[in-house]
């Protein structure tokens, strides 16, 4: 069954809210996984060896697709949908949970029917007045979003 995680990148103060970015993946056996399964190259630390002009990029298309060619691969689950929510920073981690898990169900069933995901979701309504100890307040919020928010 598909999932949910927050992505930290996308967490920040905005316009006195907190900003949260949830990525909804598909699980191996969910309606078209492929089309979000890609197998990449793992690049090694000290980049592209061959000769490569003043901007640092390859001079050579020929090389550096043989280079490319050489490498191990790995396969990476994209998300199918990103999804941006804005929520007080009092919200509680099992609310925004909870707002995952709803959201999950709404942007997955869109999915399964091909429509777009997350389309009829509500737009935020943001605070009118916005002082510096809210945005301090949605900033340290934000911050603990990252890494520990994963749907079951």
């Amino acid at each position: 069954m598909a999932r949910w995680e927050i992505e930290p990148s996308g967490c920040c103060e905005h316009k006195g809210m907190v900003q949260v970015r949830f990525c909804f993946y598909l699980a191996p056996g969910d309606a078209r996984y492929s089309e979000h399964r890609v197998n990449l190259p793992v690049f090694p630390s000290r980049g592209y060896p061959g000769k490569k002009d003043e901007l640092g990029a390859p001079k050579s298309d020929q090389d550096h697709k043989a280079w490319l060619d050489t490498l191990p691969r790995e396969w990476q689950t994209n998300p199918f949908h990103n999804h941006f929510i804005y929520v007080d920073p009092e919200t509680t981690d099992e609310e925004i949970a909870a707002i995952g898990d709803e959201l999950l169900e709404v942007i997955y069933t869109d999915w399964l029917l091909e429509r777009k995901p997350g389309r009829g979701t509500p737009k935020p309504v943001f605070p009118k007045n916005v002082t510096s100890e809210m945005r301090s307040l949605c900033t340290v919020r934000a911050r603990e979003m990252g890494g520990r928010h994963v749907s079951n």
